[in-house]
Order: C-alpha cells, then structure tokens, then sequence
C-alpha cells in the first residue's frame, strides 16, 4: 500500500475511532483524487452497526455479548 493511502483496516479504525473525517483518494480511469470523508454527528451505536456491516449483524452481536 503507498503511503499516505489509508487501508481496508485504516478505514475500519477511522470508524472504530472518534474521528470525523479521513483523507482518502478516489481512482478513475488511471488518476487520482484526493478527498476527504466525514461522519459528522455518528452516534457510537451507528458506528457499530457500519462495524457490524449491517443492522442484523449489529443485533446478533449485541445480542451475544
């Protein structure tokens, strides 16, 4: 992975995390774009529910803890 390109596992502890916003690049058709994603105002129960990956997900594990 080049530096300064967050990860699969980068993206996962953004969420993870209590940051609001992350750098990422969009690619298309060979070039790059630099961006920058938020999640303002995601409840920590939001956040684990994207973690989850979905809603059923989110209960089933809430449920077994």
């Amino acid at each position: 992975m080049a530096p300064g390109r967050p990860s699969r596992a980068g993206a996962k502890a953004f969420v993870s995390g209590e940051d609001t916003e992350i750098e990422a690049e969009l690619f298309d058709g060979g070039t790059s774009v630099p961006v920058t994603l938020s999640l303002p105002g995601v409840t920590r129960g939001e956040r684990d529910m994207l973690l989850a990956g979905c809603l059923m997900n989110a209960y089933r594990a809430e449920k077994n803890n």
